[in-house]
C-alpha cells in the first residue's frame, strides 16, 4: 500500500534516543542523582526497552549501586543477545561484583560480535590479571593497542599486567610514558616509586614535591604522592622524613572508622558462635577438601604462603576472593550478628549446601584439576564461623607476624577504604587487639584445626615450615614449593617483590627504624608487643 503524505506526517519520532543522550550527558557531568532519576522515569514510561534498561544499569554502576544494575543489564542482554555493548557492560559488571566465573562468557561473546571493541579487549585483560593469569590477558591488551595505539586505559592495563607478572622494567617504561600525558601522572609516579632503585630517586622526589604544590590535586592524588615519597625516602634511610609522608598520606583519607563499633561486633561474634552452634549444624555444608584459606592481618605473609602452596603440582592459588564476604553480607553476618543464625538456618540444608558448593566451584574454576586451592583473602578471619559451617573440611592457615611490623606495614601501604582502621596508629593497634581476641576464640570453638604460621619462623626455616604446611593440607611433598619465585604467577598485592625472589628476612623487625614515631601504636597494642 502506498503511504500518503498525511500518513507520513502522523508517524511520531522516537523520543527515547534523545532522552538516552541526555542521561548520558548527565553521567558525563557527574550529576548522577539527576541521571538516576531521569533513567527511572524513562523506564517507567518504557519498561520493555533494552536500551533503557541498559542506561539505567550504567547509571547504577556509576552511582556505586552495582547490585541494582544486575537485573537491568541482564534484561538488556536477554532482549538483544547480539548487542556487543550490552554484553560488554554486563561482563564488566560481573567483574566489578567479583562474579568472575560469569564475566568471561559475556566478554568473549561481545568480542565475537565486534572484534574491535577495545573496551572489551581491555576488560578481558583486566579479568585475567584479576584471577591470577595475567599472561593470558596480554594478547587481548596488545590487540586493544593495535586497534587504538594511543588508548591510555589500554596502556595502563598493560603496565598493571606486566607489573603483576614481575616485568617491572617494562611496566615502568609504560608508566613513564603515561605520566607525561597528564591523566596518569600521579599513579605513574607512584608505580615507578615502588619499583625503582635508590639511585633513581632524586628526580622523582623533586617531581613529587613540585606536584604536591598544585591546587588541582585531589586528596586521593595527594595521598598517593605522599605514599610514593615515603617509600622513596625509606630507600634512602631517611626514616623520619619518610614517616612524615606516610602519616600525611593517611590523614588525607576521609574513610571513617569506629573502633567501638568493631569491638561490639567482635563481642557478639564470640557470644553467637559456640561449640554447640557448629555441633548442631555439622552436616549442612560441603564435604569438599578443596578449600585452603590463608588468613590473618594484611602484610603478615599471606601472599608468600599462597605462592608456596600454589607452586605444588597438585595445588593452586585463587588470590583474594570476595565470595565469602558476599555470602556473609547476604546473611546479616557483617551487620546484625544476632540475626545471622536465623538467616543461615532459613537456607535449610539444601540452601546452605548450594552456597558451599558455589564457593567450591569458584575455587575449582580458578585451578581446574587441583586437589587444594588457596583463597588468601586475609580478612576471612572475620568470617571463619560461616566458613566452618559451609566447608567444615577446609584447611585454615593463620599467618601472624610481629604485631608492630604488621601494623607499620599496614600504615605505610595504601590499603583501600575497607581497611580504614589502618589510617590512624591508635586505631590500628586497637584493631589488632580485637583481631587477636577473635582468633583466640576461633581456635577454641571451630570444628577444624588452624595451622599457626609465624612469618618470622617461616622465613628463618622456610623448607621446614613449608613441609609441615603441605602435610597439614594433606598433600605429598613437592620440591617445586621451594622455588615458588620461579613460577610465572600473577601477584597483585604489595608483596610482589618478596614473592619474585628467594625468601629473605630483611622485613623482620623493620619497625625499629620508626620506633620513635610509633609510640601511639605501641601503647595501643599493649601487652601484645
Amino acid at each position: 500500500m502506498r503511504m500518503t503524505t498525511k500518513t507520513k506526517l502522523s508517524i511520531k519520532p522516537d523520543p527515547v534516543p534523545a532522552k538516552l543522550r541526555e542521561i548520558g550527558s548527565l553521567v558525563h557531568r557527574k550529576d548522577l542523582a539527576s541521571a538516576e532519576a531521569e533513567a527511572l522515569k524513562l523506564l517507567q514510561a518504557h519498561p520493555k526497552r533494552p536500551d533503557v534498561h541498559n542506561i539505567l544499569g550504567v547509571v547504577y554502576i556509576q552511582n556505586k549501586k552495582a547490585g541494582l544494575a544486575v537485573p537491568h543489564l541482564e534484561f538488556a542482554t536477554k532482549a538483544e543477545p547480539q548487542n556487543s555493548v550490552y554484553l560488554n557492560n554486563l561482563g564488566r559488571l560481573y567483574l566489578e561484583l567479583r562474579a568472575i566465573e560469569l564475566a568471561l562468557p559475556f566478554l568473549h561473546n561481545a568480542l565475537a560480535i565486534n572484534p574491535k571493541l577495545t573496551t572489551t579487549l581491555i576488560s578481558i585483560g583486566e579479568y585475567y590479571t584479576s584471577v591470577g593469569k595475567a599472561a593470558l590477558g596480554l594478547p587481548y591488551i596488545e590487540r586493544a593497542l593495535r586497534n587504538e595505539p594511543n588508548n591510555k586505559k589500554a596502556k595502563w592495563q598493560l603496565a598493571e599486567s606486566l607489573n603483576a607478572l614481575g616485568r617491572t622494567d617494562e611496566a615502568n617504561r609504560l608508566c613513564q610514558e603515561l605520566r607525561l600525558e597528564g591523566a596518569f601522572v600521579v599513579d605513574g609516579l607512584y608505580r615507578i616509586s615502588r619499583n625503582n632503585k635508590r639511585e633513581q630517586n632524586v628526580p622523582l622526589l623533586a617531581e613529587a614535591e613540585e606536584l604536591l604544590k598544585s591546587d588541582a590535586l585531589t586528596d586521593v592524588g595527594r595521598s598517593r604522592l605522599h605514599s610514593a615519597m615515603g617509600f622513596m625516602l625509606e630507600k634512602e634511610d631517611r626514616y623520619e622524613a619518610a614517616f612524615g609522608h606516610f602519616d600525611s598520606a593517611n590523614r588525607l583519607s576521609s574513610a571513617p572508622f569506629n573502633i567501638e563499633v568493631f569491638r561490639t561486633w567482635v563481642d557478639r561474634v564470640i557470644e553467637v558462635f559456640t561449640v554447640e552452634v557448629f555441633r548442631e549444624r555439622a552436616s549442612v555444608g560441603s564435604e569438599s577438601r578443596l578449600p585452603v584459606l590463608v588468613i590473618g592481618m594484611p602484610r603478615s605473609g599471606t601472599t608468600l604462603t599462597e605462592q608456596m602452596i600454589a607452586s605444588h603440582g597438585k595445588a593452586g592459588g585463587a588470590g583474594e576472593l570476595l565470595r565469602v564476604p558476599l555470602f556473609a553480607k547476604s546473611l546479616n553476618y557483617s551487620g546484625d550478628m544476632g540475626k545471622f543464625i536465623d538467616s543461615f538456618d532459613a537456607l535449610g540444608p539444601k540452601g546452605s549446601r548450594e552456597m558451599a558448593e558455589n564457593y567450591v566451584s569458584l575455587l575449582r574454576f580458578h585451578t581446574p584439576g587441583a586437589e587444594r586451592v588457596v583463597d588468601k583473602l586475609p580478612h576471612n578471619f572475620l568470617y571463619l564461623g560461616l566458613i566452618a559451617l559451609l566447608c567444615p573440611n577446609a584447611r585454615i592457615i593463620h599467618c601472624s607476624r610481629n604485631p608492630v611490623d604488621t601494623c607499620l606495614s599496614c600504615f605505610q601501604n595504601p590499603l583501600d577504604d575497607g581497611h580504614a582502621y589502618s589510617r590512624d596508629l591508635t586505631n590500628l593497634g586497637l584493631y589488632y587487639r580485637e583481631y587477636s581476641r577473635l582468633m583466640r576464640h576461633w581456635k577454641a570453638v571451630l570444628p577444624m584445626p588452624i595451622y599457626e604460621l609465624s612469618y618470622e619462623k617461616f622465613t628463618a626455616d622456610f623448607e621446614g615450615e613449608s613441609r609441615r604446611l603441605i602435610d597439614f593440607i594433606g598433600l605429598p611433598w613437592d620440591e617445586a614449593c621451594l622455588k615458588f619465585y620461579e613460577a610465572e604467577t600473577t601477584v597483585r598485592t604489595f608483596s610482589q617483590r618478596q614473592v619474585r625472589n628467594p625468601v629473605y628476612q630483611t622485613s623482620v623487625e623493620r619497625w625499629r627504624r620508626y620506633e620513635a614515631n610509633l609510640q601511639p601504636l605501641i601503647s595501643a597494642l599493649g601487652d601484645l608487643v
